[in-house]
């Protein structure tokens, strides 16, 4: 029976830039009775380490508070949100 070494590991180096932007007007940090808050974010990902790995990803979310009525403590939340990846991405 033969031996055949398997390399299992791989060193893998990106560089990573990150931009982002946030619109928050919630009147509560913790117990917010109406307002809403959206964070969009973009990432750009690209191999070191001589592979052809290369990305860029958007990223947005957004989340709702809604009194029930005009004055009440009572409040509907919601959260929506999505994103998308473009370029080659490494699978770990």
């Amino acid at each position: 029976m033969k031996f055949i070494p398997v390399i299992m590991f791989l060193l893998i180096v990106f560089t990573h830039v990150v931009a982002g932007a946030s619109i928050n007007t919630r009147n509560n940090g913790l117990f917010s009775t109406t307002s809403h808050l959206w964070d969009t974010e973009v990432t750009g990902m690209n191999e070191l380490t001589g592979g052809r790995h290369s990305l860029a990803r958007i990223v947005s979310e957004l989340n709702l508070y809604i009194p029930l009525f005009k004055d009440s403590n009572i409040v509907i939340a919601n959260r929506i949100g999505g994103g998308i990846t473009f370029g080659n991405t490494a699978f770990f």
